[in-house]
């Protein structure tokens, strides 16, 4: 696929504005020059060369003459054969604490930074953004505030709570260099799980890995397990669905297979947001060290974007004949949490309750990839605004945390892992929606189980007692066929 960036020469050649690096440009406090990647919120993407310079401080400097530029990753040449050849600065609109010592495929080469912008003045990105699109047209290329340009390879991940019971899975997902993040449904790992036969360099990066769940709406005992933290946190469990999380919670003998933090308070977006407001006051309210948490993920969605007519999701899901499912939950919940104030997570600044948040979760379980790929872009319609930053919104990502296919056999999974992720007319198609592809999406991690219960799901009725399977590791811990596919696509 064509690789569309901002070009060097945009930065350096229209009459009258400055150069990058030039004196008379305004200086920056440079902070946090390390070895190492800080993922997220790319805007662009600056292929260097004599002009701009080629080290990692002449990125730090392009950084710094952009206004909205806050953290930097430069990338040598030669160290991702998957991309177009050349020296890359990219440059990100949020501070992002460093994320391990080495580039995100596990190369050393990678070195990063933040900078503090108090010294900067307004018209930085107004002259280069004018020199950007004056050079970018005579060059033939795309400035990226313009159209957007192809976003960032897509990051693969494992939900699953495998790794407690199965620790050789966890040296070979690490050692695949492919899982990104990982999280369980929960908050804390590996509580009563034996390590001590593991590699500590291996347990460090699972760690790294991790992204906690705030699951429901009770608050944890504590927050310790944010202390060695940096990173992502997710919001509820699919609070569009009710689902008691046991059998004979309600005394109903009622079982849902993917078990939600559906109840009453969160199955309706209005009680759900104050909640949601109640949990990001508590997040920004705890001293966090150099970093922090930078991002807040929204509650994950198990239905459809679109609301279903005559449907009431003010009504108590636990009461017979009330509906059970909300489709349009998050939009709903959107309309809610725009009116509440909330603390942007890493900024500290006041906003509000839905643009605190950075990213839009959602789950899908199908029989076709191309059922799961319309129910994305169901999302991205709805949500347009978010995922490309109009009308006011702080720009958004989706991450697609649950995915598997209703099926148990091994073969088929793998096909359908295949139209998901390949990088023609799948979620590996990184151009911007409008060009077809799916760069909004940033994450995807497939659900792995040994074996999970069926449900119905599109036109699929399962037959009795029907169970489906998705482990990407074996009993021993290596990958089975569904891992090698999976992990072999990302």
């Amino acid at each position: 696929m064509a690789f569309v960036c901002l070009a060097a020469a945009a930065l350096s050649g229209a009459a009258g504005a400055a150069a990058v690096g030039d004196a008379s440009a305004p200086a920056c406090d440079k902070v946090s020059f390390t070895n190492g990647t800080r993922p997220g919120q790319d805007y662009a993407s600056i292929k260097m060369n004599a002009t701009t310079g080629t080290t990692a401080e002449d990125c730090q400097n392009i950084c710094c003459t952009d206004q909205k530029c806050r953290t930097w990753v430069y990338v040598p040449a030669g160290l991702y054969s998957s991309r177009p050849p050349g020296t890359f600065c990219w440059l990100k609109a949020a501070p992002i604490h460093l994320k391990g010592k080495t580039c995100d495929n596990g190369k050393i080469g990678c070195v990063s930074g933040v900078v503090n912008k108090t010294k900067t003045s307004t018209w930085v990105s107004e002259t280069v953004a004018a020199a950007a699109a004056a050079a970018a047209a005579a060059a033939n290329t795309v400035p990226v505030a313009a159209t957007g340009a192809p976003s960032p390879p897509l990051e693969c991940g494992v939900g699953s709570a495998v790794f407690e019971t199965n620790t050789g899975a966890i040296t070979t997902a690490i050692n695949t260099n492919k899982m990104k993040f990982w999280w369980n449904w929960d908050i804390e790992y590996l509580t009563t799980t034996d390590t001590t036969g593991l590699d500590p360099a291996v347990l460090q990066k699972l760690q790294d890995a991790f992204v906690p769940m705030l699951w429901g709406s009770g608050s944890p005992s504590d927050f310790d397990f944010l202390k060695d933290h940096d990173g992502d946190v997710m919001g509820f469990n699919e609070p569009d669905m009710y689902g008691p999380a046991c059998c004979n919670c309600d005394g109903k003998q009622t079982y849902k297979p993917a078990s939600s933090s559906g109840w009453a308070p969160l199955f309706n977006p209005s009680s759900a947001s104050t909640a949601w407001q109640a949990t990001l006051k508590l997040l920004t309210s705890i001293p966090h060290t150099a970093g922090g948490i930078q991002r807040v993920v929204s509650p994950a969605m198990a239905n459809g974007a679109t609301a279903q007519p005559g449907v009431d999701c003010s009504a108590d899901p636990a009461v017979d004949n009330n509906p059970h499912t909300c489709q349009g939950w998050m939009a709903m919940f959107k309309n809610f949490t725009l009116k509440l104030p909330c603390q942007d997570m890493a900024t500290g600044k006041t906003t509000n309750c839905w643009d605190a948040m950075d990213a839009i979760n959602i789950h899908a379980y199908s029989r076709t990839a191309q059922e799961v790929k319309a129910k994305i872009s169901g999302y991205y319609d709805v949500f347009k605004e978010d995922f490309e930053g109009l009308n006011g919104r702080t720009k958004k990502t989706l991450w697609l945390t649950e995915v598997a296919m209703a099926s148990n056999k091994p073969a088929e999974i793998s096909q359908f892992m295949t139209e998901l992720l390949n990088g023609k007319d799948g979620l590996g198609n990184r151009a911007p929606a409008s060009a077809g592809g799916f760069g909004y999406v940033e994450r995807v991690s497939w659900f792995s189980e040994f074996n999970f219960g069926s449900f119905p799901t599109g036109n699929y009725t399962p037959a009795p007692n029907e169970n489906w399977i998705s482990s990407l590791f074996d009993a021993f811990g290596g990958l089975t066929s569904i891992g090698t596919t999976f992990f072999g696509l990302c």
